[in-house]
């Protein structure tokens, strides 16, 4: 790793510094999104598998482009939705992904917890690859997950104590929380693929 973990949520801090307004416009449009996919039981099933990745996708376009200091706006998280073949490929991507995991926790729980970690870049993958295929999708985000599972487990951990305080405050943390996770998230997905090129 070029840089640590520490060093990633450093520089995921400073940069939201005075630039929490659109990240937080983010998280909220999530949390109605995920909310309403939830109370409509079987239509809301089936949305979810159409619309959740979808907004993964577009949550990863954002924040990839924030944690480049490149222009974001709001219509980043819709953007996938405006290329039907790309909305396909997306849910094809999710299904797989979905499909691997359950068949490794169904096998034994240890092998579905490594291809949660081992697929953790899916989304990120699919920001920058419009027209990569799902296979390859989970392929890249493997690859790029060797020797980092456990670096990428070290971060998530660093944010219990952010996740404890963001229930203590009735959910409201939450809206701070989650845009310094994804930004931190999308710092460690750039750091790993230099890594990799580097090494290859």
């Amino acid at each position: 790793m070029s840089k640590t973990n520490a060093v990633l949520m450093l520089e995921s801090r400073d940069l939201l510094k005075g630039n929490w307004g659109l990240p937080i416009a983010i998280t909220a449009l999530c949390i109605v999104l995920g909310a309403g996919m939830q109370v409509l039981p079987i239509v809301g099933w089936i949305a979810s598998i159409v619309i959740q990745p979808q907004i993964g996708v577009g949550a990863s376009i954002f924040y990839l482009n924030f944690s480049r200091k490149k222009e974001v706006n709001i219509e980043q998280l819709f953007i996938t939705f405006k290329d039907i073949n790309r909305v396909g490929n997306i849910i094809g991507t999710y299904l797989l992904m979905l499909i691997c995991i359950i068949l490794g926790f169904i096998c034994f729980i240890i092998p579905g917890i490594i291809l949660c970690f081992a697929f953790s870049q899916v989304f990120f993958i699919l920001a920058e690859n419009e027209r990569i295929s799902p296979l390859d999708a989970l392929k890249k985000s493997y690859n790029l997950m060797d020797g980092n599972k456990w670096i990428c487990f070290c971060l998530m951990c660093r944010f219990i104590g952010w996740l404890i305080i963001s229930i203590l405050t009735f959910g409201i943390g939450f809206f701070w929380l989650y845009p310094y996770y994804w930004v931190t998230m999308a710092k460690f997905y750039d750091n790993i693929s230099l890594d990799y090129i580097q090494s290859s």
